[in-house]
């Protein structure tokens, strides 16, 4: 396949910094990050999240909002259209200097992602630009040393966290369930996988809450779907256990330490979104018995 430069050269920096670059972005871009100071107008018809981030148990770090839009006409047809603002507080600003944007065109009736952007700055500044067809993809990455272009075609529809997290309202997520799935991560992609440990009760913003335990994994791989890196992304996801399928809490390793990221407030909307009967990209082993 022929580009500028493969995925696999493009994504040679340290093992564990690259992973808990990846973790960071995966987790801002559902809104899982840092702050925004960006308020929600008063009367919104789509939905709205904000988060605050803990490092070590304790130690707040940051917060941050995203913002999704319902369905808008745009020249390749509908979308949904997803804006994120986050930004690291306190000694997790002292270290990184983290401050991102992010955005996101979903296909209306699919919500597979079409156009994937993120702009980075701080220590270690960048840009990532994800233009998705299903299962191919055509990436271009900016740094400060330099740009590069990568082409990618995967066994399975390649989605990004914000994709996940809408799908997973489509799945009923019964206990010992087994998902499988191709995440975007920063300037990498993730194979991975969802595995339902079971019920727990949570105490959340709004008071107790009952919730859906997943345990996740991600193993990164090139443009060809093969697996290039040895040390897996492991985190826990909590989501509520309705409809809505809130992230209400997730806990991941970064470089900082376990950050554990918390939703603080959620707006749902004047219009609810469509979501699609069978959805493509998430991929059900049910419990064995």
């Amino acid at each position: 396949m022929a580009h500028a430069l493969t995925l696999s050269a493009g994504w040679s920096a340290h093992p564990v910094s690259q992973r808990c670059r990846a973790v960071v972005f995966a987790l801002c871009s559902l809104g899982f990050g840092h702050s925004v100071a960006a308020q929600a107008p008063p009367t919104r018809r789509g939905e709205a999240f904000t988060f605050a981030v803990k490092l070590l148990g304790s130690i707040d770090a940051g917060r941050a909002r995203l913002a999704l839009s319902p369905p808008q006409p745009s020249p390749s047809g509908a979308v949904v259209r997803v804006v994120g603002e986050s930004e690291a507080l306190g000694m997790a600003k002292a270290l990184t200097g983290w401050r991102q944007q992010y955005m996101v065109a979903l296909d209306a009736a699919t919500l597979l992602p079409k156009r994937i952007e993120q702009i980075d700055s701080g220590r270690t500044p960048r840009e990532a630009l994800f233009v998705v067809s299903g299962r191919g993809f055509d990436m271009t990455v900016k740094k400060p040393g330099g740009e590069w272009h990568a082409k990618g075609e995967l066994k399975s529809e390649l989605l990004d966290p914000m994709a996940v997290l809408l799908l997973l309202r489509t799945v009923k997520l019964n206990d010992g369930d087994r998902l499988s799935l191709v995440v975007t991560g920063g300037t990498a992609v993730y194979r991975s996988t969802l595995t339902v440990r079971g019920r727990e009760q949570l105490t959340t913003f709004a008071g107790p809450r009952r919730a859906i335990h997943l345990l996740g994994r991600g193993e990164r791989i090139n443009e060809r779907d093969e697996v290039i890196g040895k040390s897996p992304w492991l985190g826990d996801v909590w989501l509520s256990d309705d409809s809505a399928r809130l992230p209400l809490r997730i806990s991941a390793e970064t470089i900082l330490g376990i950050a554990e990221f918390t939703l603080t407030s959620y707006e749902a909307g004047t219009r609810p979104l469509a979501l699609p009967r069978s959805p493509h990209g998430i991929v059900l082993e049910p419990r064995s018995h």
